[in-house]
């Protein structure tokens, strides 16, 4: 990213000010991701949030040391229940509803940050949850600009005709972000966050 040198600098700076950069990692599959971000970033703490039990046993085996938390729950707009869909693409690509009597657990990301306390500081948050995105930024989005850099993969290929992506385009647009498209995913990254000093 050409503002990676920016980026860098927030992490030292929140670092420097005895606060702990906050890495949510929204459909953690595997923990490649959550990985990636721990090495990265050392003194981050990374959630690992993922809906299926043996995805995150993988992602507990691919992840050692202190400062990660593995959560299992899908991640949405409000707290509630869900289930999984398994359409046969491989666990990879299962998917999440909505149903009040259902088996698994949806935190929402306020739920998340209350969670991690004052001295944790929004940083990243990674969000690839298979279209679920269409509820988790369809109300209660005033976290969105909380995050310096916001990362997702959208998924109107996958669910044509849906819109699916329209909730989060019409959050997100409101907000003074850069956006940047390397490949599947958006990167969207805070102007305002990146130049204020960590609080």
């Amino acid at each position: 990213l050409a503002r990676c040198e920016e980026l860098e600098a927030h992490y030292r700076n929140l670092v420097a000010s005895n606060k702990v950069p906050l890495i949510l990692d929204c459909g953690a599959n595997s923990g490649m991701a959550t990985r990636f971000f721990k090495e990265t970033y050392p003194c981050a703490r990374v959630v690992a949030v993922e809906p299926d039990e043996d995805n995150l046993k993988l992602a507990k085996a691919n992840n050692s040391g202190e400062g990660i938390e593995f959560l299992l729950a899908g991640i949405g707009s409000t707290d509630s229940r869900g289930k999984l869909i398994d359409e046969g693409k491989g666990n990879w690509a299962y998917r999440i509803s909505t149903d009040p009597g259902g088996p698994v657990e949806i935190v929402s990301v306020k739920t998340v940050l209350a969670r991690n306390g004052a001295s944790s500081v929004p940083f990243i948050v990674k969000i690839d949850i298979e279209g679920f995105e269409s509820d988790l930024f369809s109300k209660h989005t005033e976290w969105i600009d909380r995050f310096p850099v916001l990362i997702i993969e959208l998924h109107d290929w996958m669910l044509p005709r849906t819109a699916n992506s329209r909730n989060f385009l019409q959050q997100i647009s409101r907000l003074d972000r850069d956006f940047v498209y390397p490949g599947e995913n958006v990167f969207s990254i805070s102007n305002a966050a990146l130049s204020s000093p960590p609080h």
